[in-house]
């Protein structure tokens, strides 16, 4: 199944990812009995999470792709799966005879819940997350759990409303594209308004960053800023405005402004316009370092379109 056969490299781990997804059935699907033609994400979709879980904890960042310029994990390939195949197309929770496109039943059903889960992951905190999916085995075990059960589980651990969550990227169809879309740095007055003058020991910078939010998702978000006097600070956004600046008063100019530098918010379909630098590097081996990493992720969208 799904693609494996003899002779395979052992750089490419298909037949790992193959049998721990068909082990880990026993428990979604199996012992958890959802109805996987009206609600296939709670067997299909929790389980590709668990599937990655294991392997990516198990072979590292190689997980499914090993090899010495190439890596890629199984919650890496199960975003590339969901981000780069129309991100915007199909619900998770929609019967699986009312899809459009085989496709988009392969996405919503495997790919874009483990991508979903992977960022509740990093919203709740994996001592949560793991409390979320003991509390939900134990409660449904052996019965017939449905989209709205496994919901409460997690709304009763984290102890809170988590509609503005599930509404978006259950239900609905929901894309998360966060940017920083402007950075720079100007002289300003000193605190207290005095002028720049030999008198001033330091020089001010007034430092602006101009985030964006370039689809319909909307997701908390962290903000992390380096200045060159070797500070830094990181900022909460709630990303719910269309765009947001912020300023940044201190006697040194900024360097670097990064968004979600942690890559919790795993929904973001675009993370290369999260960063920018005042000053790029223009030299040869960085050029070739971005055209290289250019190619590499056109392999990596052929990659998601083959599986």
């Amino acid at each position: 199944t799904c693609g494996t056969t003899y002779m395979l490299p052992s750089w490419l781990r298909l037949v790992e990812v193959v049998t721990v997804h068909e082990f880990g059935h026993q428990y979604f699907y199996g012992m958890l009995a959802s109805n996987e033609f009206e609600e296939a994400w709670l067997d299909e979709g929790i389980n590709s999470y668990m599937e990655a879980r294991i392997m990516d904890d198990t072979y590292g960042p190689g997980a499914v792709i090993d090899l010495p310029f190439l890596q890629v994990s199984d919650a890496g390939m199960q975003r590339l799966m969901y981000t780069k195949n129309a991100p915007g197309r199909g619900a998770i929770f929609t019967r699986s005879w009312e899809y459009t496109f085989q496709s988009d039943y392969s996405k919503a059903s495997y790919a874009k819940p483990a991508t979903v889960l992977f960022t509740l992951e990093n919203y709740l905190g994996w001592e949560r997350m793991q409390e979320v999916l003991r509390t939900y085995y134990a409660r449904w075990r052996f019965r017939h759990p449905t989209t709205r059960d496994f919901i409460a589980v997690v709304e009763e651990v984290a102890g809170e409303d988590m509609d503005w969550f599930f509404e978006p990227y259950v239900y609905g169809t929901a894309v998360v594209d966060y940017a920083v879309a402007s950075i720079g740095s100007r002289r300003t007055d000193p605190p207290g308004g005095a002028a720049d003058t030999a008198d001033t020991a330091e020089t001010w910078y007034r430092n602006e960053v101009v985030l964006e939010r370039r689809r319909d998702g909307t997701f908390p978000q962290t903000l992390y800023v380096r200045f060159s006097d070797g500070t830094d600070e990181t900022v909460s956004w709630e990303g719910t405005a269309a765009w947001e600046r912020f300023t940044f008063n201190r006697p040194a100019r900024l360097l670097e402004a990064f968004l979600d530098p942690e890559d919790h918010v795993r929904l973001d379909v675009n993370r290369l316009d999260n960063r920018r630098v005042s000053r790029p590097d223009h030299t040869l081996a960085r050029r070739e370092q971005l055209r290289f990493t250019t190619r590499l992720q056109q392999v990596l969208y052929l990659a998601a379109a083959l599986f």
